[in-house]
């Protein structure tokens, strides 16, 4: 029998909303599913009956919608349009699978001294880890990790397989995702706000002949993304 895809769920989705795929999270096997008992919509998964394990096993619900996507953003330190985490989501996703040792985390320095502030011990980085919080002495460019051993670096090509087994000192991916995502939301603001500023200098006699030298190359600047007549 062949194993269902994610494009045939997606194409079958089309004529029934209900249907999804279960990955057994045992064997890994993938089945079609229609809104399984005892689903779990916190997690997405539900305990079902694998014909390979021949038992009843823990199953990865998988839709094919966004839902699915945006469970496992929210999961790995994205906030909602509020600025919200869901930190008890990021726990659940955690629990059951063991995360390198050797990952250089990275956080807010206003996070870190807001923690140490309360006395607090722990802090959740920006993938939404809770890692111990270091000595303030011990924190540099904002980022908590264990130094590799000598010879080992953080780009993952050396390390010593003898004292540490298969884990490679690097940095968190989730966290430079986040930290890049936190970045981009700054940079819109301050793109907002200038914008802001600049059209009320334009309805300002006393501030628009400011601009005359740069018309044109703020009118450049701004049709790359957003050409005229759209």
């Amino acid at each position: 029998m062949t194993t269902p895809t994610l494009d045939d769920l997606k194409c079958a989705r089309e004529t029934n909303r209900r249907l999804m795929l279960a990955l057994c999270g045992t064997c890994a096997s993938v089945r079609r599913v229609v809104q399984p008992r005892g689903r779990d919509t916190r997690d997405e998964t539900a305990r079902l009956k694998c014909a390979e394990c021949q038992r009843i096993t823990v199953h990865a619900l998988v839709t094919g919608s966004d839902h699915d996507e945006q469970i496992a953003a929210a999961s790995l330190g994205m906030p909602t349009e509020e600025g919200a985490q869901n930190h008890s989501l990021m726990d659940r996703y955690r629990n059951g699978f063991t995360v390198n040792p050797n990952l250089r985390h990275w956080w807010s320095v206003t996070r870190a001294t807001t923690a140490r502030e309360r006395g607090e011990s722990t802090i959740r980085v920006y993938c939404g880890e809770l890692v111990m919080l270091p000595a303030e002495s011990e924190i540099t460019m904002a980022a908590a990790g264990p130094v590799g051993p000598e010879g080992d670096t953080l780009d993952g090509r050396g390390y010593d397989p003898d004292d540490h087994g298969e884990w490679r000192s690097m940095d968190c991916t989730n966290c430079l995702r986040m930290l890049n995502h936190v970045r981009m939301i700054r940079r819109r603001e301050r793109l907002l706000d200038l914008m802001a500023k600049v059209v009320a200098d334009l309805h300002n006699p006393a501030r628009v002949t400011a601009y005359d030298q740069h018309t044109e190359a703020l009118i450049d600047a701004l049709s790359a993304v957003r050409p005229e007549g759209q």
